[in-house]
This record gives structure tokens, sequence and C-alpha cells, in this order.
């Protein structure tokens, strides 16, 4: 594409905020540049529909062979003759919330961000960068790009916003760090850049620390393969902040997480340590004091004691980017739902995920439900779904709706022992919440209650309420256990106990056999048609 069109076209654009009142608009609505031709098209003619200003002809005649937008490639992608400003707004309201996310003293000028997007590097950087980036919207590559020129860098690496946009060196500094992050194995290039955007504003290649870093990274962590790439697609600061403060987080996990100094750590420690990075690659942005103060409002707000601490933090690391309010706000509501202290501090060790859980957008939904659309009771019934299986509450309605629908389509309804639909959900359900997580309809578990139907000759739904776990153990355990009960011609009523048994103990107390001739049968039965029947 011809550079002089963009330019043309970008004009175009000032043009339209110079001739129409744009008070009334959104603020940034005159900023917002599409990669392609068609779409800057497209943003200057809703620009001018929005304002009620007459749309030039230049817009149309300067490529004479297309007569609308609609004519154009692509025209549409972003816009439509026929939009009003609402398009528009919407994503110039995302830019003007981030220029409005700094101070106000340091916030860009309308004007100086406008005369960016006139100039030629701005223009060369939006085509290169549209060329490598492709997933990226076309707006958010100008908020990028807007983002990168007006902020600095000083010597210490702190950033800093400026008054004057610096030029966009697509040569000297986006070009060479976008080819030398695409060689790291396993890297997500766009990823990265929307997590790390101010890598682009020097020339990665030539700063100073960058390969010692990655050595660092790589000996430290026992980095193999696409290690490196997941941990810079995350967190691409890695690759020049100062190793010693990311050493200090590696010592703080071995000693306060794992238990040992990290030159007494052992093997295993050192790799527990790197799936918590590779987990939460963030955290070696953060300070020991941060880390340091998260266990601290854990300790006090949530009532954990040092193991839990340490089971919380292997578990889930991201918990270290937890704010205190975070905190405070998701255990004031576990308290709401009747869990006591001790309660509290065992669900979360059980599932510490649940604190980062938005209250209004999981856990109250989530709540609702349960007790209003599945009628399991009052906030007893699902403060024990907290602590039995806490991870439904990190479940989108829509999914839950959908396994509780697989319940109803594999027998659960109709008259029976359990008279009403409801009763049979209920019945299942509050004896075993952890079925939330699962559809019915899909394997394994339509396949275990098909082998509950031909095999084990029971009702369904009387058994599953029964026997709720049974949907929780695996296939394998099931079918062998049970073929090797009906040849010891031993009952198949107790499923629940057979299947929980040790070893040992269902072989001695449930079959009458000893554990050898148990884990021989096994052995053999694995290679018979009946065992690739059930476990294919």
């Amino acid at each position: 594409m011809n550079r002089n069109y963009f330019k043309t076209l970008s004009s175009l654009l000032r043009q339209a905020a110079a001739s129409a009142d744009v008070t009334s608009l959104p603020l940034n609505t005159k900023f917002i540049i599409p990669t392609e031709a068609a779409c800057l098209h497209s943003a200057a003619d809703a620009l001018f529909t929005a304002t009620n200003a007459q749309t030039p002809q230049s817009l149309y005649t300067f490529r004479p062979e297309f007569s609308s937008i609609k004519d154009m490639p692509n025209g549409n992608k972003f816009f439509s003759t026929n939009q009003s400003s609402a398009a528009t707004a919407m994503a110039s309201n995302k830019a003007e919330n981030q220029r409005s996310s700094l101070p106000e003293s340091t916030r860009p000028d309308h004007n100086a961000v406008e005369d960016l997007m006139a100039r030629a590097d701005f223009i060369t950087a939006i085509e290169y960068l549209s060329s490598k980036l492709r997933t990226m919207s076309a707006s958010e590559l100008s908020r990028l790009l807007i983002k990168l020129a007006f902020t600095g860098i000083t010597s210490e690496g702190q950033f800093f916003t400026r008054v004057s946009p610096q030029p966009l060196m697509v040569d000297i500094t986006i070009k060479p760090t976008l080819e030398y992050l695409e060689k790291i194995p396993g890297i997500n290039l766009t990823r990265a850049v929307r997590n790390a955007p101010f890598l682009l504003i020097q020339s990665l290649p030539n700063l100073p620390r960058v390969e010692s870093n990655r050595s660092w990274l790589t000996d430290t962590l026992n980095l193999t393969g696409s290690d490196l790439g997941k941990i810079v697609s995350s967190n691409g600061y890695v690759l020049y902040r100062p190793v010693e403060a990311m050493e200090a987080c590696i010592q703080y996990l071995h000693k306060e997480i794992m238990g040992y100094p990290i030159s007494l750590s052992s093997t295993e420690n050192t790799l527990k340590v790197k799936s918590m990075v590779l987990r939460t690659p963030r955290m070696l942005a953060l300070r020991v004091q941060k880390m340091e103060s998260v266990v601290d409002d854990l300790k006090k707000n949530v009532g954990l004691v040092e193991a839990q601490i340490k089971t919380v933090f292997r578990k889930f690391p991201g918990a270290f980017m937890l704010s205190p309010d975070k905190i405070e706000r998701v255990v004031h509501w576990l308290q709401t739902q009747g869990l006591g202290t001790i309660a509290i501090a065992a669900t979360i060790t059980r599932f510490p995920n649940l604190l980062s859980f938005s209250i209004a957008e999981n856990l109250e939904p989530t709540r609702r439900f349960l007790e209003d659309e599945l009628k399991l009771g009052n906030g007893a019934v699902v403060g024990r779904i907290l602590q039995n299986s806490p991870d439904v509450f990190g479940r989108k309605i829509d999914t839950l709706k959908k396994h509780v629908e697989s319940m109803k389509n594999a027998g659960f309804g109709g008259d029976g022992e359990f008279h009403t639909q409801e009763e049979q959900l209920k019945s299942f359900l509050m004896a075993y919440p952890g079925a939330l997580r699962c559809d019915f309809s899909l394997p394994p578990y339509s396949t275990k209650l098909r082998f509950l139907k031909e095999e084990l000759k029971m009702d369904l739904v009387p058994a599953l309420v029964c026997n709720p776990m049974y949907i929780s153990y695996g296939m394998e355990r099931i079918a062998a256990r049970a073929a090797f009960l009906k040849l010891a011609g031993r009952s198949l009523v107790a499923v629940t106990s057979w299947l929980s048994a040790t070893e040992s103990d269902f072989a001695n107390r449930f079959a009458g056999k000893s554990v050898d001739e148990w884990l021989e049968f096994k052995y053999r039965w694995m290679k018979t048609a009946e065992a690739a029947k059930w476990l294919q």
C-alpha cells in the first residue's frame, strides 16, 4: 500500500475533526486509526456521520474505483456507512480510558496525539506491527503506539510519561525487538507485546542484561524447551529486570514456601518452584515485601497457619498477586454463607483459587443458581458445597445448566422411588455437589452410567443417590473390581464401599481373596476384550 495513501487518509481524519463540531463526541474519537486503508475510510466516514458534517468527496475520489465504503475491501470490518457514532465511541472510549488513567498533569495532549498519528513514523509502525501481530485489532495497535510514543524510560529502568511524543523508530527499536522475541522457543508474540508493551521502546538485543538474564533464568529454574517462551509471553520484563530482584523472589519461594534455602533445596523442590513460576510468571516482578504482605494477610484475614500457607501457594502461586482488599472481600462473602474461621481456612486450603473469584461474576451468580434454580436449600447447603466442592463456584452458569440438563437426560426424572425430578436432583447433588462439574452426556461419565445399568444391574437414579461418589471413580477401577467380585461370587451392592477400599482391603474383605490373586487377575483382565470394551 502506498504510504502517501495512508498519509492522505490520516489527514482526512484531521480534516473531519477540524470541519465538524466535535465537542459532543467522546474524547479521542478522531484518533482511531484502523490498519487497513478501507478501515481508515470507514473511520473517517463514521466521524463525519457522527458529527453531522458532510463527508468530503475526496474520501471516495482518492481511490476512484471505490464509490462507497461497501465497495472497499473489508470496508465493514470496523464501521459501516449506516452506523452512528456508537461503534466509534466504543473504541474511542477505550483509548480515552487509557489516556485518562494517567495523572492529569501528564496526560498526552489531544492535539499532540493527533499530530503524532499523522506522522510518517506512526504510519510506518502501524504497517509493520499489523504484519507481525495479526491478531491485534487496528484500534489496539493505535493505542499501543500512542502509549509507546508518550512513554520514556530512565537509566534506572523506570517509565515516565512524556509531554511530547518521541519518534517511533521501527528499524532501531521495534523491529529488532520483535525479531529477537520471535526467536525465543514457545513464545506467543502478540501476548508478549500485550503484557509488556514497553519492550518496544528499546532495542532488546542491544540491552546489556538480556542475554545474562536469559542464562540466569534458564540455569536457576532449569528451563527447557518452550519454558522461557511461556515466561516471556506473560512477563517480558524479566529479560532486563535486575537479576538481584528476581533472585530474591526465587529465594523466598524456596525458603518460605518449600521450606529450605535454595542452597539446600532438593531437585524436587526446584522443579516445584519452576512450576510455580511457569504458572504465574508475573510473580518475578514482585518485591519480597509484597510477597510477605500477602502471607501476612492470609494469616490475619483467612486464619491460615504455616502449613496451610505453603499448600495454598504451591497450589495457586497467583495468590501472591492478590490485594488485601480482594482477600478481605472474598473472606467476608464466605462468612455470609455461614462459614466460620476454621471452615474458611480449610476451604481456601482445599481450593485457593477461590480467593481470585469475582463476587459479582462468579460467587453470587453460582449461589443464586444453587439456591433459586436447583432449590438446594438455604445458605447452610451452599456453605457445605463451598467446603466440599469449592471449584464449582468457578464454573460459568451456562456450563452448570448444561451439566444439570445432561443429568436429567441421563434419567433423573419421572416416577419411581423418587417422585419428582427436583427431588432426585436435590438428593443426588446434596450428597455429591461435585457432580456439577460433570457432563453426563460425554465419556467417561456416560460410560460409567451404562456400566451401572448393564453390568451392575442397578436402577440408575436410586443407585446414584445411594452411591453418589460412584461417578467420581475411574472406569478401570470400576470395571476391573466388578469383574473380580463376579468371579469370586460376591455381592456388588455396596458399590461405594468396594470402590473406596484399598487394594488389600478390597481383595481380603470384599472378594475373600489375597491381594496377590487380585493383582494377578487385574493384570490378565486388562488384556481382555471386556476391558477393551469399557476402557476404550
